[in-house]
């Protein structure tokens, strides 16, 4: 580590900014810290200082001493628009999106003329699922750097999330067009004619993302989904494969191969795969209902019920489930077991059937299909358009559930769901919302208390949702109607 000079009276200022400077240029954060540290402690006013060390800060992802370093900066120099700037980056890479929207607008307020905070801001609406403002503030960088290929880029992704697919194309092939260099241009237009099932477009597209880039997880996924959809499932599976050698904790790409080695016939490498996002995502429906089904064809019916058993632990009206637990039953000669399963699964599928709930309650479903994508994908940019891995368990329940957060957690206050908006806006002086969330339990609300009985309802029956207690929030629910 190189030596510091020791701190004095007469301490050069200058020059300790200049070497917190080349350190943070050098990726040398620890020394960038140190050095402006001793600076802060000589003269706690240099609004520079503090902002270097939070930038030192925030990449050694420190991110709530950068925004206290950034906060430090701004009551330094309240017109410091990149001290703005960064802190509400900190903010939204703390998931904060409102707090963050306050210092966007500050920092393009401050420098109107400067595309780093309409870019900046363009993805904390995008993260918000606000497409449509997202759209304008990359717009506005287009206008003010025609060139720059990421904005061409996240706009695209925006125009797509806005069901713009035409325009999200266009996007993407504008940026190939300023870099033909440029890997993640061609994933991203790849990953669109995925999902407009123009495949042999898609594979073109992902053959030169790889080219350019071999060690992006996600192209090697969407190739293999790709393939798979082509029917070439060697080729598919040796794409997962790769996918997994660079993301190795991946929960969706193992779940995905677990299904094509199942597909291909070798039951144990399936079986294996299997009990490995088990064990990465202990709550995951899908796996021990399908890794259930394959005990099941392997004659393991003990096995096969502790599957399904824990399937219905989740989820106590997985009707699939019933039945297959029910047959499993059967083999091993539980006659009365095997009806009493039976008789549940057939009762719930004809309760469901004509409110078409959840595909967990329809016996007709199938759940041997590759799954695509997941909200948990996020990019470098932490643009949510289907892209870079992160090393951890990703949900993949195939449902979803109303549940209750803070306010200032509800990230997309309008959930473009008529009944939701219109009791989210009765909500909102209670400081909570309702949201959609994929397998995860909501807040404590027994507590909370409206003036409307309809509203203390609705919430009582949410809260025995979330703690799984089925049958009193359908009746509870039942009385809120």
């Amino acid at each position: 580590m190189q030596m510091l000079p020791s701190a004095s009276a007469q301490l050069n200022k200058t020059y300790f900014l200049n070497e917190g400077r080349k350190f943070i240029a050098t990726a040398e954060y620890s020394n960038a810290i140190n050095i402006l540290t001793l600076l802060i402690h000589n003269d706690t006013t240099l609004a520079d200082a503090w902002f270097l060390r939070g930038v030192a800060k925030y990449n050694l992802n420190d991110l709530h001493g950068a925004k206290n370093d950034f906060t430090h900066a701004i009551h330094n120099n309240p017109v410091f628009s990149q001290a703005y700037l960064y802190r509400g980056i900190t903010l939204g890479k703390q998931s904060k999106y409102h707090h963050a929207f306050a210092d966007f607008d500050m920092a393009v307020d401050l420098r109107p003329y400067s595309a780093d905070g309409y870019y900046s801001r363009g993805i904390n609406y995008l993260l918000m699922q606000r497409h449509e403002k997202s759209i304008e503030d990359f717009s506005r960088v287009i206008q003010l750097q025609p060139k720059n290929v990421d904005a061409w880029i996240s706009r695209g992704s925006a125009r797509f999330y806005n069901t713009d697919t035409l325009g999200a194309i266009s996007d993407f092939t504008r940026a190939i067009q300023l870099n033909t260099s440029y890997p993640e241009s061609y994933g991203r237009r790849g990953r669109a004619y995925f999902e407009m099932k123009e495949y042999q477009l898609a594979i073109d597209d992902l053959n030169k993302a790889i080219a350019l880039d071999s060690t992006s997880s996600i192209n090697y996924y969407v190739r293999s989904l790709t393939n798979n959809k082509l029917k070439r499932l060697n080729k598919s599976l040796k794409d997962i494969n790769r996918s997994i050698e660079i993301s190795p904790n991946n929960a969706l790409s193992i779940y995905n191969r677990a299904l094509l080695h199942w597909k291909l016939g070798d039951n144990q490498s399936a079986l294996n795969d299997f009990n490995r996002v088990a064990n990465l995502n202990p709550e995951n429906i899908l796996v021990y209902y399908n890794r259930g089904i394959l005990n099941y064809e392997n004659d393991r019916f003990n096995k096969a019920i502790e599957d399904f058993s824990s399937a219905l632990d989740i989820f106590p009206d997985f009707a699939n489930a019933l039945l297959a637990r029910s047959s499993a039953y059967a083999r091993l000669g539980d006659v009365y077991q095997s009806q009493k399963d039976k008789s549940l699964a057939n009762n719930i599928a004809e309760k469901f059937s004509k409110r078409n709930s959840s595909p967990l309650t329809d016996t007709t479903s199938k759940f041997d299909e590759l799954i695509t994508f997941s909200s948990d994908f996020s990019t470098r940019q932490s643009i949510p358009f289907i892209d870079e891995f992160r090393n951890k368990s990703i949900d993949i329940l195939p449902f979803y559930r109303v549940v209750v957060v803070p306010i200032e957690e509800l990230m997309v206050f309008n959930q473009k769901n008529k009944s939701i908006d219109t009791l989210n806006h009765k909500l909102k002086n209670h400081n909570i919302g309702l949201t959609f969330l994929a397998g995860k339990t909501s807040i404590n609300i027994d507590t909370v208390e409206t003036t409307s009985n309809y509203l203390n309802t609705l919430l009582q029956g949410i809260s025995f949702s979330s703690k799984n207690r089925y049958n009193q929030s359908v009746n509870t629910l039942k009385k809120s109607l």
